[in-house]
């Protein structure tokens, strides 16, 4: 890597602009970052087209229950017809297409966009889950997936037994649950 060399004021112990070569180097890309900026942020806005193709990622709300893990995914605006739930293993898939049209009228005047993309959001559930009771509903842009714990692997309580070793009796105690 090389340095620029930077040469002190006589007057001062500051430093000051670098030499000729490099400065015209700095003033060289600061120009052309500004015309970058200027052509995809600024005058012309060219990154405004493609802001419509960015990925869509749906919002998950994900509750963990003693007796079944409920999935929900905010999808505004997109049909239950285009929504594909499925579960493989202990893997649940939410996935669709979102389209969005707008037209606006006004005399003369026409305005009309279309954006659309496809998403995907894969959650890994508990291990004691039961793919075989899987339920999916779609309300006002809201899927909420339902899946059940297996039966055998809910929580029970097991009795404690308490032991008195200086009488050798035993005694049952309530189970805390």
């Amino acid at each position: 890597m090389n340095l620029i060399p930077w040469r002190r004021s006589r007057e001062s112990t500051s430093l000051v602009e670098p030499t000729a070569p490099a400065a015209t180097l700095q003033r060289f890309r600061e120009e052309m970052d500004r015309m970058f900026d200027d052509l995809f942020n600024g005058r012309w806005g060219l990154a405004e087209p493609f802001s419509g193709m960015r990925e869509y990622l749906p919002a998950l709300d994900i509750e963990d229950a003693e007796d079944r893990v409920i999935v929900r995914a905010e999808v505004p605006g997109v049909a239950p017809d285009d929504v594909n739930v499925t579960i493989s293993g202990n893997r649940l898939t939410i996935s669709g297409e979102k389209q969005e049209t707008s037209e606006h009228r006004e005399g003369n005047c026409w305005h009309s966009e279309r954006r659309f993309g496809s998403f995907k959001r894969v959650v890994e559930l508990p291990a004691d889950v039961d793919p075989q009771s899987v339920n999916a509903e779609h309300d006002n842009g809201v899927v909420t997936v339902t899946v059940n714990r297996k039966a055998a692997a809910r929580a029970k309580p097991v009795p404690v037994k308490a032991v008195n070793r200086n009488s050798g009796k035993t005694r049952a105690a309530a189970a805390v649950g």
